[in-house]
């Protein structure tokens, strides 16, 4: 049976990031779809700045560059 283990980094050089294992794919891409918006809000709600669509565009591909997926 595959499986699919998901590893969500807080930052690029962090070792001991979230890791999700998930029997179903579309349960991880649930998981990561939510994941990722929740960090995303996140960072744009505590941003002291305004935030324009380049900047969130950046921060969406900051936070995917998190994300890595493998097939068990």
């Amino acid at each position: 049976m595959k499986q699919y283990k998901v590893t969500y980094k807080a930052f690029d050089m962090d070792d001991k990031p979230v890791i999700k294992i998930f029997d179903q794919w579309y349960e991880a891409e649930q998981w990561i779809q939510d994941e990722k918006q929740a960090r995303i809000d996140h960072t744009i709600q505590h941003c002291p700045y305004y935030i324009n669509e380049s900047d969130l565009a950046d921060i969406e591909r900051s936070e995917h560059s998190l994300i890595s997926v493998k097939q068990i």
